[in-house]
């Protein structure tokens, strides 16, 4: 999961990007409840399941990318 930070005011200021949740999984944890705990704490509220092909192919700014695409791909081998 990606969540979309947009940010208000400060140095990024206007600058919109998808990453992944800041924090880590707790012991036990998958990384889909990791990922909605950090949401909730976080109360971000936009977010997306991306595919590996939508990672791959869109023009929003994700962050990290790379490794992004790499977990996803290893997943799917």
């Amino acid at each position: 999961m990606l969540f979309r930070f947009c940010h208000k005011e400060g140095a990024l200021r206007g600058k919109t990007y998808w990453a992944t949740p800041g924090g880590g999984r707790e012991k036990n944890e998958s990384f889909e409840h990791a990922a909605i705990r950090e949401l909730c704490k976080e109360v971000i509220r936009d977010y997306h399941w991306w595919t590996i092909e939508e990672t791959i192919h869109t023009n929003e700014t994700i962050f990290p990318r790379d490794l992004i695409i790499n977990i996803l791909e290893s997943k799917s081998a």
